[in-house]
């Protein structure tokens, strides 16, 4: 294989790469609103439309779906989210399928240079000349030039606005950049290449956007993407690597970059949380995401100041401002001035941009806290309050109360912005009615720093709120310098000095720095270099790399722990590479003394040019007593290989890993170091250590048991408390071998066997000892003096109460109820006369009369019935000007002088009286109705006999045939009952003979009384050719109504039918039946009725 493979192989992937990066949000990271950028907060703001909160779905590309999504709302004590976020990915986020990589044209790399001293610069041969980034765009490869021309013409005045970079269009420049959209691509090179047409791709259909432009501008001008931020990336995101393919990796594999800011969710040049439909990122605080997920039409704040310091603008400054407040200096055209975070201004970013009347500075102490209250408020108002502390404090802000107006889906009409990430970034949106939400200015960046703001204008045509009240703290904070290194978890204390480090597994020590002898620590670079390895610049040429995947001669190789492994990778942002460059990384935790063993999985390329230019892995061992070391040249045959150094006890040990770099690639990952050398036996096997005791390994043959405090011995068998002498106490084990008695209360000396109350004489009280030698008597309570022996109440008359002491020489006399003075002799009641009540002592000068109950006045004698007579009733006293006469049983008004009952007649009953309009009459048994003038009969028709007394049924002269009365069964088979229902005989229809549709009636033949009646009947109805039995009921000549059907076979069995009959004088009653079946000779239609009863009044439910 060819020198040019090894070109493609090592310097394609490891030299400057080209970028593409569509951020997965690229639009404005900073605007509230449509307007100027560095005032976007400011008057004169475009005013939003209320009724666009109120849609199901939001705009995802609109300025309401990054509102929302920035939006917390605190309601009814609940911290919810809008309702209607839209997640559709914006369409930057689409473009991201876009995303390519083209390579940045390169030479072979040179043989090494004579030189000596290395320091690894990145970017430094990156950057434009003269600052000045020339450019052409290629309209013929656009259908719409004119779009093209103004997107990148937007997004050139807004990136000249940032600094002193500036892209001017080509005059006669031999190197420029070439803007094309023919290509299914939005990238650009990393930096200044120095060719003739340097391209940015930026495809017409779906890359022509003002946020993609800007983001591959930035890109060209030298820096990188926002997550390859290899120092600091792991405190804000966490990767998913799984779902991140080959080819796709390189725009989030982790580089030593020189950013001058801190890490910034809300960069155009940050990547989306989301690769397709896969999520492959987290925001590590879920409330933050909205800074990558909110569109970017602009440079963000952080982004400018990168590139202001990249370029080092403020170097062509001669007299620099001092910018405060995170500000800093912007140099553009050769103006020097401040660039303030939004909401503050001024020559030097301390003045605030604020409404009259409300926001502020806040400087608090270490500890101290101020309240930020508004309310009631207007709208139209954008208030702007800065809280500053002094140096190692936090800013924390608590939100008290709450009450700012929300839309029916939960966003916010007028909210709090509360930057509690980077005071130049925008907040979190606050609104809702009730309070609860507490912040945290985070460690990143000034911690003592707090910008909050109030928008009322946005929507300020909805009416205000009540307002708010927050309080701001200056809490004390040392983990503001970050103390505890590795990854620890800092605690703060509760000064400034105090902290505690959490550290995690194999490491301890005040700041988690030092690994225990006996500690087994890894290292697979999932978290970069942040753990147990760190990458050195000094005295390098280049840096390790974290990558998912690296090519090894055509051979795709992948971590051989977890996702990411640490690479030899010659940075994209070397001009000039040679041969013979290294790379280092090494260990910078204090390692205890003790034996260890070193394993480390790395693998080599099997490419082989003749020895020329090998690359190699050199272990270095670093200590007090000297260096040792290691090569690792041989290749692995592009697989994974297993390395294992023993490394004795030394002091100061520090582990170097040193790539040099030639023909070959490299890569490392899985390193361990644990107790023991590599191939020792462990000396706590088998070994028990007693009473909690733990075994420790002290060198590779020999261990110790370290024990609990209170035993001692080689296995913590001895305990130092057996065979104490505590007589009145316990036995406390206060270190390994020594003990001491806590006594029980009341008991003193070494031994607990010291008691100072013996003989003390305490009378009415109990003896303490205050300590070995000194008592004191607690007397019962009403005695005092040294020996609990006087009672000051002796001699004391209290009369009508009782003696109470309160001191040795004080005494109070509790008087019984009704008794007052000092000596509880005095009855105010005595001479008073309460006629009809009794008196009440109010006081030793004042009393009251409590009357009987029908009695008022001051003295008991006004009885306000006496002038009432209330004849049917008995009158009652409701004050003494009121009175009411409460009526016996059937009298009613005023005075009791109302009898309902006596216009009314019962005729066979009795008048009771419901109110004064309405009465009822209680029949006499045997009547009824509604004046007991309808007397109560029961007809019944059993058909027992042929005249029935009480029947009132006969046989009706309008039918065709007439019913059979008869005993047993119906003379035709398969029809009619076997029996009567009740008795002996009943009355059927025998169709034999008739035909078809042919009826029979039985008819009332009483005259009724008008009312309410129960029809009750057996019915037979068996047969297969049973027509319909049909009961109806007529008025005079009217036609008949039908009152109940039943049609067709109902039962073998006899059913009883009842019904509600309402009748009159001229009523009749017809029970009738009609034959069925289709045949006149049809026989098995027998229908049978017995046991009619016809009774007075409704039927029972």
């Amino acid at each position: 294989m060819g020198k040019a493979i090894i070109i493609v192989v090592v310097l394609c992937l490891f030299l400057q790469l080209c970028h593409v990066c569509l951020s997965k949000n690229l639009s404005n990271s900073n605007g509230l609103a449509n307007g100027s950028k560095n005032n976007r907060h400011g008057k004169g703001r475009k005013k939003l439309d209320p009724k666009e909160l109120d849609k199901p779905l939001l705009d995802e590309n609109s300025l309401e779906e990054d509102m929302a999504e920035r939006t917390i709302v605190y309601m009814n004590g609940r911290k919810i989210k809008p309702k209607n976020i839209n997640r559709k990915p914006k369409k930057s986020q689409q473009a991201q399928s876009l995303d390519r990589h083209p390579l940045r044209p390169h030479h072979a790399p040179l043989p090494p240079p004579n030189r000596r001293k290395r320091t690894f610069v990145p970017e430094e041969g990156v950057k434009w000349p003269n600052r000045v980034i020339p450019y052409v765009i290629q309209s013929s490869t656009y259908n719409n030039a004119g779009t093209i021309n103004a997107v990148f013409e937007e997004a050139v005045s807004k990136f000249n606005d940032a600094g002193c970079v500036k892209w001017v269009p080509r005059s006669s420049e031999s190197a420029y950049i070439s803007v094309v959209g023919n290509q299914a691509s939005c990238s650009s090179y990393v930096g200044y290449i120095g060719v003739s047409g340097q391209t940015i791709k930026l495809y017409e259909y779906g890359c022509v956007n003002v946020d993609i432009a800007i983001h591959e501008m930035l890109h060209a001008a030298g820096t990188m993407h926002e997550q390859s931020r290899v120092d600091d990336r792991d405190k804000l995101i966490t990767y998913n690597w799984g779902p991140i393919s080959s080819g796709w990796e390189f725009n989030y594999q982790g580089f030593v970059l020189s950013n001058a800011r801190q890490y910034d969710l809300g960069s155009v040049l940050q990547y989306g949380l989301w690769s397709g439909s896969s999520r492959v990122m987290y925001a590590n605080d879920p409330d933050l995401e909205y800074l990558v997920t909110n569109s970017k039409d602009d440079l963000s704040f952080y982004d400018k100041a990168e590139l202001n310091a990249f370029y080092r603008c403020a170097s062509d400054c001669s007299n620099p401002p001092t910018c405060q407040n995170e500000g800093f200096v912007k140099q553009s055209d050769g103006v020097c001035s401040c660039q303030c975070v939004d909401g503050l201004t001024g020559p030097d970013c301390t003045e605030l941009d604020t409404s009259p009347g409300c926001g502020g500075l806040l400087e608090l102490n270490t500890g101290s806290s101020e309240p930020i209250s508004l309310g009631p408020y207007q709208t139209g108002l954008m208030c702007t309050w800065l809280i500053k502390g002094p140096e190692k404090t936090k800013i924390h802000l608590s939100v008290d109360s709450l009450d700012l107006p929300t839309s029916s889906s939960g966003n916010c009409y007028h909210f709090l912005e509360i930057r509690d990430y980077l005071s130049g970034s925008d907040g979190k949106l606050v609104c809702g009615n009730s309070g609860g939400g507490e912040f945290t200015k985070m460690n990143l960046g000034p911690t003592n720093m707090m910008v909050v703001r109030f928008n009322s204008d946005q929507y300020s045509t909805v009416s205000p709120g009540a307002g708010f009240v927050l309080t701001a703290t200056a809490k004390p904070s040392a983990c503001s310098s970050s103390p505890c290194k590795y990854p620890a978890t800092c605690q703060d204390g509760a000064t400034t000095d105090e902290y505690t480090c959490t550290c995690t597994t194999g490491y301890s020590g005040e700041k988690c720095d030092v690994i225990a002898a006996a500690a087994t620590v890894t290292d697979s670079f999932e978290d970069d270099f942040t753990t147990l390895m760190r990458h050195v610049k000094e005295g390098t040429d280049f840096v390790w790399s974290t990558k998912k995947y690296t090519n090894m001669n055509n051979a795709q190789i992948t971590a051989s722990d977890g996702s990411l492994m640490a690479a030899m990778e010659i940075t994209y942002f070397a001009t000039t590479f040679y041969y013979a460059f290294i790379a280092k990384m090494e260990t910078s935790a204090t390692f205890e003394r003790g034996d260890r063993c070193l394993r480390f999985d790395y693998v080599i390329s099997d490419y082989n040019v003749g020895g020329f230019y090998v690359t190699s892995l050199t272990v270095r061992v670093r200590s007090a007593t000297g260096t040792t070391s290691q090569v690792f040249n041989t290749n692995t045959g592009n697989a994974w290989t297993m390395a294992e150094l023993d490394l004795p006890a030394v002091d100061d040990m520090k582990i170097e890993f040193e790539c040099y770099f030639g023909y070959q690639d490299l890569a490392v990952d899985n390193i361990r170091i644990s107790p023991l050398f590599c191939n020792a036996e462990d000396p706590c096997d088998g070994v028990v250590c007693q009473n909690g005791g733990s075994c420790a390994v002290t060198s590779s043959t020999t261990f110790q048991c370290e024990c609990q405090d209170g035993y001692t011995g080689q296995y913590c068998e001895n305990n130092v408390c057996f065979g104490n002498t505590c007589q009145n106490g316990d036995c406390v084990p206060t270190s390994a071998s020594t003990y001491e008695c806590q006594c029980e209360e009341g008991w003193f000396g070494t031994n607990c066997d010291v008691s100072p109350c013996q003989g003390v004489e305490c009378n009415n009280g109990a003896c303490v000892a205050l300590s070995e030698s000194q008592t004191e008597c607690n007397c019962d309570p009403g005695w005092y003096g040294a020996a609990c022996n006087v009672d000051p109440c002796v001699g004391v008359n209290c009369n009508n109460g009782d003696c109470e002491a309160l001191s040795e020489t004080e005494t109070k006399c509790n008087c019984n109820p009704d008794w007052y003075g000092a000596a509880c002799d005095v009855d105010p009641c005595l001479g008073v006369s309460c006629n009809n009540g009794a008196c009440e002592a109010l006081s030793e000068t004042q009393t009251s009369c409590n009357c009987n109950p029908g009695w008022y006045g001051a003295a008991c004698d006004v009885d306000p019935c006496s002038a009432v007579n209330c004849n049917n009733g008995v009158c009652e006293s409701l004050s003494e000007t009121e009175t009411r006469c409460n009526c016996n049983q059937g009298w009613y008004g005023e005075f009791c002088n109302t009898d309902p009952c006596s216009a009314v007649n019962c005729n066979n009953g009795v008048c009771e009286s419901l109110s004064e309009t309405e009465t009822r009459c209680n029949c006499n048994q045997g009547w009824f109705g509604e004046f007991c003038n309808v007397e109560d009969v029961t007809y019944t028709c059993d058909f027992e006999t042929n005249v029935e007394p009480d029947c009132f049924l006969a046989e009706s002269t309008e039918d065709d045939y007439d019913f059979t009365r008869r005993s047993g069964s119906t003379p035709s088979s398969r029809t009619g009952p076997a029996s009567a229902a009740v008795g002996t005989y009943y009355k059927y229809t025998e169709v034999s003979g008739q035909p078809v549709g042919s009826v029979a009636r039985l008819e009332s033949n009483v005259e009724f009384s008008a009312g309410t009646y129960c029809l009750s009947l057996s019915i037979s109805m068996y047969g297969s050719h049973i027509g319909t039995l049909n009961i109806l009921t007529r008025e005079g000549t009217a036609t008949a109504v039908s009152k109940v059907k039943f049609t067709g076979q109902q039962s073998r069995s006899w059913f009883t039918s009842s019904t509600d009959l309402s009748l009159t004088p001229s009523s009749k009653i017809i029970i009738e039946t009609t034959k069925g079946g289709n045949r006149d000779r049809n026989y098995r239609g027998d229908i049978a009725v017995d046991n009619v009863v016809l009774k007075t009044g409704a039927c029972p439910n």
